[in-house]
């Protein structure tokens, strides 16, 4: 699900890119730290987005060693400062997602490559820890995520049922960080980003997956819009890029209600370049091979 949230690093300054850069290795650092070396894997452009909103609303930072886990030889900003809170529920994000994706592909594909990465996830001790880190959000979370399959299996949702549930598991998401935080800010602000930047991602990557779906006869959402039969495939493609544009401009919005207190050109860059790039990338290799849908 995740990788499609991404920077525009040619619309960046170098110091901001630099910046952006600190994040994702920050992220990386913090997965190695609460899950092991193997928790690596699971740093994502997406998480480092979520990572960099959640340290832009904290005031307290605390300097923080970088190194890289994965390679030792490899030259990195030696420390930075940041939010110790953000990086951690950041990594618990990571890795609940990483989870239910994990459930989410036996269920489609039954493949054991997907039971075994699954079952390392499970035996590794520190993810147990992390996974518990709240009963209550977590029961939430879950709750969510069992409507969602429920939604699915009886195939009786449409498009927007379906991506708003998702986005309402990515809201609980993030409006969960005010119980590890002392910041004080209105709970519906950090919902309503949560749920446009998890509207977004499923959007995305059902647009992505909407060929090798379609081979496979596999459950995707877009193929339960309303007018999806009398829609061509550029037809189609112009109403996801209009939706993404939608959602990103509801996530600019609901930042500008929030005191953002650093990042801010990272986020711009992000919302406005990144993410309508990624869309784009996809609506083209779509409208090329002529299988936006099954004509």
């Amino acid at each position: 699900m995740f990788g499609y949230i991404r920077i525009d690093k040619y619309e960046l300054k170098y110091k901001q890119f630099i910046e952006y850069k600190k994040m994702y290795c920050s992220l990386c650092n913090s997965l190695k730290d609460n899950l092991g070396v193997r928790g690596c894997m699971l740093t994502s452009y997406d998480a480092t987005l979520f990572l960099t909103i959640f340290d832009s609303i904290e005031v307290e930072r605390q300097e923080y060693k970088l190194s890289c886990p994965i390679n030792p030889f490899k030259k990195v900003s030696k420390n930075i400062f940041i939010s110790k809170t953000a990086m951690k529920y950041t990594a618990f994000l990571s890795a609940y997602y990483a989870y239910i994706k994990l459930n989410d592909d036996i269920k489609d594909e039954g493949k054991r490559k997907y039971k075994r990465r699954l079952k390392h996830l499970e035996n590794n001790s520190k993810f147990k820890i992390l996974y518990k880190i709240d009963d209550g959000l977590l029961n939430t979370l879950n709750k969510k995520v069992t409507e969602y399959y429920k939604m699915e299996k009886q195939k009786v949702s449409d498009f927007d049922d379906l991506s708003n549930k998702m986005g309402e598991l990515f809201g609980e998401a993030f409006t969960g960080y005010l119980k590890f935080s002392n910041v004080v800010l209105d709970e519906n602000v950090l919902y309503n980003i949560g749920f446009n930047i998890g509207k977004w991602i499923y959007i995305a990557d059902a647009f992505d997956d909407l060929e090798n779906d379609i081979k496979k006869q596999q459950f995707n959402p877009i193929l339960f819009m309303t007018d999806y039969n009398l829609l061509n495939n550029e037809e189609l493609s112009n109403k996801i890029l209009f939706i993404s544009k939608c959602l990103t401009q509801n996530v600019y919005y609901e930042l500008s209600k929030l005191r953002i207190l650093r990042n801010k050109e990272i986020i711009h860059n992000i919302l406005i370049y990144g993410m309508n790039n990624s869309i784009l990338k996809i609506a083209n290799k779509n409208i090329s091979k002529g299988v936006a849908k099954d004509e």
